[in-house]
């Protein structure tokens, strides 16, 4: 079949309200419906709003499996049993139906969960394909209103925040991201409050992203460019010299800047560059002397690599990392001696330990004259 998801789409406009709601629940659930059913308030809301029931459900979810879904443990959890789409393409096929019905789609939109709004839904990126569910420009507002209602700025983790900066880098138009900027204005200042680790942080990507849909003014990507000036200097980062998206924040004449800082103060004979990063080892013990001078290696390496066109200053860049390496011999070093100059356990000689000591079978040895003495 040529165009099975236009097929499946209206297959599943003929079917009953119970059926939609129940392949909406699971939809919705992500990889899989746990069994037995613990409806939520937004779940329920989400089955009266179709016109099913909680009994109408778990009739639905009993006769489509099989055929739309099927019955079996969740993914990497074989102690949980639950319902999930048999293929991709019935998936895939149920995101296209949801798309097609603004209605139905705003239902289904306000009981998603945070999670599953940033991996399931594509606000007009126009690059992403398969089962998510594209969002048409009229329900744009009302994606953005969930967004800022589940407010996770507040309480994201590490994983919810590479889901946030993801859906923000590949999955919104530029149109949509227009209407956040505009709706939050903390948003972009938000992005712009990146860290050092400069390779791998995400909100970069998404001032990338910014960037490119015009939503960056001059006084923020002024501000922008001193922040990374700054970590390029004086922690040193470099994780933003080979970075895609900082090749799209940064002109060749700003990236040259940058450089041009960092060699003035990284290779200045008043640079105490080694002398710091010495000084606060002592308050960090916990890693070996390679680990802990690995991202400063890191760093000077790709900066001398970087300027390989100038001998002179690639020069300059070995000579700092020879003189971190003999940090990291004499750190070593001490470490021995301090090992060496720790008293050892006490053991006696043979000279000083008593007769019957060092020879202890010696109290147990008599003669058969030992007594003699005796009568």
């Amino acid at each position: 079949m040529r165009r099975p998801t236009a097929f499946l789409r209206d297959l599943y406009t003929e079917l009953g309200p119970d059926e939609k709601a129940a392949l909406a629940l699971t939809y919705q659930s992500g990889e899989c419906l746990p069994a037995p059913l613990a409806l939520g308030a937004a779940q329920q809301d989400v089955i009266i709003r179709l016109g099913s029931s909680p009994a109408g459900i778990d009739r639905a979810l009993n006769s489509l499996a099989g055929t739309f879904l099927r019955f079996s443990s969740s993914p990497g959890n074989e102690a949980t049993a639950g319902w999930s789409f048999r293929h991709p393409t019935l998936q895939e096929g149920f995101a296209a139906f949801l798309a097609a019905n603004p209605n139905l789609l705003g239902i289904f939109l306000s009981g998603l969960p945070l999670e599953e709004m940033l991996t399931r839904l594509d606000c007009g990126s126009q690059k992403q394909r398969g089962t998510l569910v594209k969002v048409p420009p009229t329900l744009y507002k009302f994606v953005i209103k969930r967004l800022q209602e589940l407010e996770p700025r507040k309480w994201k983790d590490h994983w919810e925040d590479l889901l946030w900066c993801n859906f923000f880098t590949t999955r919104c138009s530029d149109a949509f991201l227009k209407q956040y900027t505009e709706t939050d204005p903390n948003f972009v200042p938000d992005m712009m409050n990146f860290g050092i680790y400069l390779g791998s942080d995400r909100k970069p990507e998404v001032l990338a992203r910014l960037h490119q849909a015009g939503l960056i003014s001059e006084d923020e990507h002024e501000e922008i460019l001193q922040t990374l000036t700054e970590y390029a200097v004086s922690v040193p980062d470099a994780g933003w010299v080979d970075a895609p998206h900082w090749n799209i924040i940064l002109s060749e004449e700003e990236k040259e800047g940058i450089l041009k800082e960092v060699k003035k103060e990284l290779l200045s004979p008043t640079s105490t560059l080694l002398s710091d990063w010495s000084s606060n080892r002592y308050g960090n013990r916990d890693s070996t002397p390679e680990e802990y001078y690995a991202p400063l290696r890191e760093s000077l390496e790709t900066y001398r690599d970087s300027l390989a066109g100038q001998p002179e200053i690639s020069e300059e860049f070995n000579r700092l990392l020879a003189g971190m390496e003999e940090l990291i011999e004499d750190e070593k070093s001490e470490a021995d001696e301090e090992q060496e100059s720790k008293p050892q356990p006490n053991t006696p000689s043979a000279d000083h330990i008593p007769t019957n000591q060092a020879n202890p079978a010696a109290s147990y040895h008599r003669s058969v004259f030992d007594d003699i003495d005796d009568y």
